[in-house]
């Protein structure tokens, strides 16, 4: 069965023929319990410092923090519903739908 949230990678060099990747292939981002009360545990692949934002399904950033850690602890206060939580940094942008309960 063939994942259809997958994003996708290009890098686009003129001149150049360059390799597609898949974020499964760079990094991975894990988010547990992904129902959450009023926090969770984070995992990523991503070195070094990254900025994590949680946005509302309005596309409102309601959260936001730095993580320095490759596994780290967050408390929040969000409202139950459905969130999407973003982590950047600059090997790229990582995103992952969060539950609130």
């Amino acid at each position: 069965m063939r994942n259809l949230n997958t994003m996708v990678i290009v890098n686009v060099i003129p001149g150049f023929t360059t390799k597609i990747k898949t974020v499964e292939e760079l990094s991975s981002l894990v988010v547990y319990p992904n129902l959450s009360r009023s926090s969770f545990y984070l995992e990523t692949s991503f070195e070094g410092k990254n900025r994590m934002k949680i946005f509302n399904m309005e596309g409102k950033e309601v959260f936001s923090g730095m993580l320095y850690r490759r596994s780290q602890y967050v408390d929040h206060n969000l409202n139950p519903g459905t969130y999407l939580l973003r982590l950047i940094n600059s090997q790229g942008v990582l995103q992952k739908k969060l539950l609130k309960r």
